[in-house]
């Protein structure tokens, strides 16, 4: 939801507006309004299917009726609830989040649903985060919260490269491989791998991605690196967080090595399968390579649909524990 609440503050939804900006459609306008130009603040606000919403929840209460703020001073007066309502912050961000859904739902899919409907489900929606927030204080056990985020590929500092790297086993053991790709700091490809693991665990494929993609790296005169891969268990043995069987001590030592070394700049971090598609791809390729290891130097066609993906900057909605 944070990460929403920040896409949609900044103006970077993949509205028809942005999409018209990145040459992705010949129309800039509401697909609703159909004359309005569909920017974030019009989707959210102004739209026909927005503001209806907004004013049935006025009539109820909630939310900040003026016409005269910016899009910045009501998003701010609503998430700082000045209203006598402590859950309005949360429950704002809960609607945006529907009216952009919804939105998307007509232009999409053609689904329309009456404002009867859909004030409904908003308020089952806050109801169901009332009751998550107050669970303790009413006596009830507490289960592990989770938000609705959204996860894209995000491009490395200025100055680094980004590599993603990931394994695949059909079977855990079984037929394995292991792949990568990296990109400079503007998100274009450098170049990708692809190799064939023969049969072996998940865990032993992942940590052969990250060494693979670390030597030619090294090879091939990347002086700042960050990897990032979707394995919160090989990436926190690479940082002594978790403890590793010893079967992968010498990959695990190697990659160390790798990323002690003075000559260059390195970090590794985790990330979410959604930010990590293309090597994700890449790895599967690897599992039925009819070689030991391929070298992309252009991206192969079964990773181009993710790799525009990341490039526009699609984000994926997913449930993340807080």
């Amino acid at each position: 939801m944070k990460t929403f609440a920040w896409l949609a503050l900044h103006g970077t939804l993949m509205t028809n507006f942005n999409r018209f900006k990145r040459g992705l459609t010949n129309n800039p306008c509401c697909c609703i309004c159909e004359q309005a130009q569909e920017d974030v603040e019009h989707v959210l606000r102004w739209c026909l299917e927005a503001k209806i919403i907004w004013q049935a929840l006025v009539a109820r209460g909630l939310g900040q009726p003026s016409s005269n703020l910016s899009f910045e001073d009501w998003f701010e007066w609503n998430v700082r609830h000045n209203s006598d309502d402590n859950d309005w912050p949360t429950n704002f961000l809960i609607t945006l989040w529907f009216i952009w859904k919804w939105h998307n739902g007509v232009y999409f899919d053609g689904t329309i649903l009456s404002v009867q409907t859909k004030v409904g489900i908003l308020q089952n929606k806050y109801k169901e985060h009332r009751q998550a927030m107050h669970a303790e204080v009413a006596g009830q056990s507490s289960q592990p919260h989770h938000e609705m985020g959204f996860i894209r590929w995000e491009l490395a500092p200025e100055g680094w490269n980004t590599l993603n790297t990931d394994g695949a086993s059909k079977g855990n053991p079984g037929l394995a491989g292991c792949g990568g790709v990296l990109r400079d700091d503007r998100g274009e490809w450098q170049w990708g791998f692809a190799m064939n693991m023969g049969f072996c665990s998940s865990i032993k494929a992942e940590l052969m991605a990250v060494l693979k993609g670390l030597q030619v790296a090294k090879d091939r005169g990347v002086q700042k690196l960050w990897i990032k891969s979707d394995s919160r268990v090989h990436v926190g043995m690479l940082l002594g967080d978790y403890k590793a069987n010893p079967e992968h001590g010498v990959l695990i030592k190697h990659c160390k090595d790798l990323l002690r070394d003075s000559s260059w700049e390195t970090e590794i971090t985790h990330c979410f399968r959604e930010a990590n598609k293309v090597a994700d791809k890449l790895a599967n390729l690897g599992v039925n390579l009819d070689g030991a290891f391929m070298l992309f130097v252009r991206p192969p066609r079964e990773v181009l649909d993710d790799l525009f993906s990341d490039v526009v900057g699609v984000a994926w909605p997913r449930m993340i524990r807080r």
